[in-house]
This record gives structure tokens, sequence and C-alpha cells, in this order.
């Protein structure tokens, strides 16, 4: 079937079955799957298709017949996707202000569990301690994307434990954990995530100055004030969670290596931990077709920027605690201070 349905098909849908009628597309609901799957090309991750948004039984099984997992909102919703075949390790329940009896038994039903209040998250740690996990739906205090009545994550949300709350929910005053965020609107936002605890807070600034920011970043120049106010957030961030504290991510590839490394020593002077990941072309992306530059061109940068790190101070440390994952900068670093597994392993041959 096209992607497209014409009238022709609507009038002979409607004869055959008779009026009021709903006709899904689930060549269309394929096409939308495809291309998050494709933007996501690489990335460990898990898509759930939010029951709440249409909970009708076919399109359930069509969801789970290309692969997508479920998100359930009660656990009626949870009932209807196993009754659509879906198995409980492909069940995420998220709820919002139910008794503690509910997700009792969505727990033993043997789904995923997110929790977003404080005394049910209390409940639940009481009576299972650390047989079952549980993720916790955390509420960051940013009005972002749509409109006050749809939107779910600004202050007076009735979704999700208040960000100010997670000392909290982790019984501690910190942790080394980052805040990944958008540059928001009011900076004082930033205050808000050292006050819950966070060690480091992350902007990834992806492209170095506004020409190019405003090409490959429209979302962060609606959504997030543009470049201007982009910069500001971490020069903000840097005066409240202190030098060493504050990442952002360049991808390499994306314009020429100059001004990729004007960027990365722009941050690193004023105490950022600017770190670049190499730009991969994924199919079905707008860039497709278009090639990254070399492995020597990717590895060129990588040494420039662990010199600059150094240049500003920046330690393994804090580049460790501020990254998401293990990059090559920590690797440079580890080869230039011999820590690097193979030279403990020739230093113990040699004693």
């Amino acid at each position: 079937m096209a992607m497209e349905l014409n009238k022709e098909q609507l009038i002979r849908i409607a004869k055959q079955f008779g009026t009021p009628v709903y006709v899904y597309h689930v060549e269309r609901i394929k096409e939308q799957y495809d291309k998050l799957l494709t933007a996501f090309n690489g990335v460990d991750i898990k898509f759930f298709y939010a029951a709440k948004a249409l909970t009708n039984i076919n399109v359930l099984k069509y969801i789970l017949s290309i692969g997508c997992n479920i998100d359930c909102s009660s656990v009626n919703e949870v009932k209807l996707a196993l009754k659509a075949g879906f198995q409980p390790q492909n069940i995420l329940y998220t709820s919002n202000n139910i008794a503690f009896e509910e997700i009792e038994e969505a727990k033993n039903i043997g789904v995923h569990i997110n929790i977003d209040s404080i005394s049910n998250l209390k409940k639940f740690g009481k009576k299972f301690g650390h047989s079952y996990p549980a993720g916790i739906r955390l509420r960051p205090n940013i009005m972002a994307g749509g409109n006050l009545k749809i939107s779910t994550g600004h202050a007076n949300s009735k979704f999700g434990v208040p960000l100010e709350n997670i000392k909290e929910v982790l019984g501690r005053d910190d942790f080394n954990g980052t805040a990944c965020i958008g540059a928001p609107l009011d900076l004082t936002v930033i205050d808000k995530y050292k006050e819950a605890g966070y060690s480091t807070i992350s902007f990834n600034t992806e492209v170095w100055r506004k020409e190019y920011f405003n090409v490959y970043c429209p979302g962060k120049v609606t959504e997030c004030g543009g470049y201007d106010n982009w910069l500001n957030a971490i020069r903000y961030a840097i005066k409240v969670f202190g030098e060493g504290n504050v990442r952002s991510n360049f991808v390499a590839g994306l314009q020429p290596k100059e001004i990729l490394l004007e960027g990365i020593e722009a941050l690193a002077s004023i105490g950022v931990v600017a770190v670049a990941s190499s730009w991969v072309p994924a199919l079905g992306s707008p860039l497709e077709g278009h090639r990254s530059p070399t492995v020597d061109w990717h590895w060129d940068v990588q040494l420039k920027v662990a010199q600059i790190l150094r240049k500003y101070g920046r330690t393994y440390e804090q580049i460790f605690n501020a990254t998401a994952g293990r990059g090559i900068t920590l690797d440079i670093y580890e080869v230039e201070d011999e820590t690097w597994h193979s030279f403990e392993k020739e230093k113990l041959a040699i004693s």
C-alpha cells in the first residue's frame, strides 16, 4: 500500500465497513518507526510506544510485530499489552498519582517499573529492597515544547519527582552524576541542578560559530534561545559548578578543523571539559551520502583536543567524570602518562 491514503481508498473502506470508521495506516507507522531507528543507528537504545496514545489492540499487535517495546501508564494498559502479545520484559510501566497496590501488581506481573513519587518510592524500597529494580521519573523543572497544558517537565507539573528532591531520593547530599541538558532560558535553572546534588553538567554545543549552529542545531535555536544563550548558559554553569565540572561535546567532521579547534580552545580556556566525537553519516539522515573526514584527520583532532585540555589544566579525573563514556581523549591521557594497561603489564614483566 502507498504511504498516502487517497480519496478513492477511503471511500472504498467506508462503503465496505460503514461509517463512522477509523482508518489506521500501518505503513506510515512503520515509516515513522524506521526514521527513529535510522536516527539512532549504532546507539544502544530502546524505543517504547506510548499505549495511552492509542490502545487499539490491533495497532498494539502491529507495534509488536515491527520490534517496538511499549510504555503503559496504568496496570490495565499493561494487561492489554500482554493480551496483544508483548512479553513483560518489553513493557515499561510509568504511572502517575496511583495507589501503591497498583505498583505492586505491576511488579508481580514482572514488567519494568518507573516510580514518580517519593512516597511510593519509599514504600517500594521498604517492601522489596534490592530484590526488584525500579526507575525514578525525575521532573527537570524546564518548560519546553508545546504549551503549558501539554508540557510535563515544568515546575508546576504533577508528573515526576522534582529535581530538587533528588537528594532525598538518593539519601545523600551529592553524587557523581552529569546533568545533560539544553540551555534554559532562565539560567537560574542551572543552580537547581547543583542544589539537587549533581557534580557535573553538560551542554553539548555540537558545532562552533553561530552560522554553523543555526544550520546544524535548529532545535536548540528555537527551544534554547539560540547560540548566544547557549554560550551564556555554559559560562553561567562554570560559575555554579566550577572549572572542570562543565562538559561540552562537539561533533568532529561537520566543519573545518581549525573552526572546531577554535571552539574547543575557547571553551577549554574558561574551564569547560570540551571534547569531540567523530561524525558518522547515518543512513536515512539528511546528511546521508556525505563523507566524514579521513581517519588521520580525526586522529589529529583527538590529539589536539587532548593537548588543549592539558594546556588548561584539565585532569584525567575531570574528563572521566564529565563525559558520558570512555572516549579517545582518556586513552590519549593514559598513553601519554604511561598508565595504559599495557604499560602496567610491561612494568610487571620487568620487575
